[in-house]
């Protein structure tokens, strides 16, 4: 695969989603802890499906392939959802599926990363992140990453298109 640097931190870089990576996220998919970790462990995924799926995130834009610096190997994906221009607010998401990369500090770099992105270049106030049990990980480099100066400053809405503080 041809994989470009888009986004760089510390350990990892983000680059355009390529649906030939479909092999590498469909059996990170169907493993049951990985699976677990994005609570979808009840669905099944193929390669050929799998493939449709990085093919649409891929015209999303503002989803990424994570890759470790050393080596260029492929670790999981993230990216920014829901992006609201008006409220100026988005939803993060990240799936590290390679097991070798767990509890290393990718997470945290890619979500640094997103976050950077997301304030300086998307001009956005306030990202928000799923969090339920089984994203415990998720929950976890996304509160490591926030406390960064990347994430600080920020207030979560806007109304009449002023900022609004939180309640």
């Amino acid at each position: 695969m041809a994989y470009f640097k888009k986004l760089a931190g510390e350990q990892c870089y983000l680059s355009p989603i390529d649906p030939d990576d479909a092999p590498a996220f469909t059996e990170w998919l169907n493993d049951p802890d990985v699976a677990a970790g994005v609570g979808i462990t009840r669905h099944i995924f193929n390669v050929a499906r799998e493939r449709d799926v990085l093919a649409k995130l891929g015209e999303r834009p503002y989803h990424f392939a994570i890759l470790a610096l050393e080596g260029d190997e492929l670790l999981g994906s993230c990216g920014i959802r829901d992006v609201s221009a008006v409220d100026r607010t988005g939803e993060l998401g990240i799936l590290i599926g390679d097991k070798r990369f767990w509890n290393q500090g990718y997470g945290t770099d890619a979500v640094r990363l997103l976050l950077r992105f997301a304030f300086g270049t998307l001009n956005l106030n306030n990202i928000s992140s799923p969090r339920t049990r089984s994203t415990s990980a998720r929950f976890a480099a996304t509160k490591s990453a926030a406390s960064s100066s990347a994430a600080t400053g920020r207030t979560p809405g806007t109304t009449k298109g002023r900022c609004t503080e939180p309640s």
